[in-house]
């Protein structure tokens, strides 16, 4: 009998947690989705780094720094590579991974992966983002930037 009293009192202060954690996710603000549509100018740095201004770019409006790597660079002229990109604004840092292609015969790259997090404002977003631009032979790239950033945009 004792047991039984025990388990039921367990049971019951188990089900009260999962009940007030309930309570907490059902008050807690949904995502709100904010659409990208900005543009860069940017420059390629030593190291395989780059560094851009970003334009019209909404929650992005500010700087980008972003570190290159290669994944298949034995395939002329088309390599693979991926980057860890990570936007500075007013409103705190943005960060994504992604990955893509670069022409070396044209300069041309297309890119795009997930946003993984955020700081300050913009904590917790997430999305899709997609970069395609162009690098001259000075290492000068201009991009256009689309995609989707959720984010509860805190005081």
């Amino acid at each position: 009998m004792k047991t039984a009293k025990t388990v039921r009192s367990f049971l019951f202060v188990v089900v009260g947690m999962l009940m007030m954690i309930s309570l907490v996710q059902a008050t807690k603000p949904p995502c709100q989705n904010h659409k990208i549509e900005a543009t860069g100018v940017g420059q390629l740095l030593g190291e395989d780094n780059t560094f851009e201004q970003i334009s019209d770019g909404g929650l992005l409006q500010g700087t980008r720094t972003g570190h290159l790597e290669c994944i298949d660079c034995s395939s002329f002229p088309v390599l693979t590579f991926s980057a860890a990109v990570t936007f500075t604004s007013h409103l705190g840092t943005v960060t994504a991974i992604v990955t893509g292609t670069f022409d070396q015969s044209t300069g041309v790259y297309s890119q795009s992966g997930p946003v993984t997090g955020g700081t300050g404002r913009l904590a917790g977003a997430s999305g899709t983002l997609t970069f395609n631009g162009v690098v001259d032979s000075n290492g000068t790239f201009v991009e256009t930037i689309i995609g989707n950033i959720c984010v509860n945009l805190r005081p």
